[in-house]
């Protein structure tokens, strides 16, 4: 019982103290679950003729609310890291969510972000396609 708690109490401490790299991946996770949370029933409710638009537009406002907050998030992972989320920094598929964030944000943003894109890719830390 001893061995068992003792081996709980390293597994929290390891957990607790999981790396950054670990937390900025994981929250880009988060942020693609977040990008898509509305997206498909908007829609499927844009498809039909009779649906109520109430439903719609209060959908748009919480996706919308969820979109500013990952372009938070991009915008603080980019501070953190001192340049774009790339492969070697959070693995493929966290780069890759970066980039559909980046699809996201408005032109502003677009504009300051895809020399930091740019970069990656010229330094083979992003995927060019």
């Amino acid at each position: 019982m001893k061995q068992i708690l003792i081996l709980m109490g390293l597994v929290c401490l390891f957990v607790s103290h999981a790396t950054p790299i670990n937390s900025i991946q994981n929250n880009l996770i988060v942020a693609l679950q977040n990008d898509q949370k509305h997206r498909h029933e908007l829609n499927q409710l844009k498809k039909h003729s009779n649906t109520n638009q109430l439903l719609i537009e209060k959908l748009q406002q919480a996706q919308s609310l969820l979109d500013e907050s990952n372009q938070y998030l991009l915008e603080q992972v980019i501070t953190e890291l001192g340049h774009w989320p790339g492969i070697a920094d959070v693995g493929a598929h966290a780069a890759k969510i970066g980039l559909i964030l980046f699809k996201r944000a408005d032109t502003a943003l677009q504009a300051r972000y895809l020399p930091l894109i740019q970069t990656a890719v010229e330094n083979q830390d992003f995927p060019a396609k």
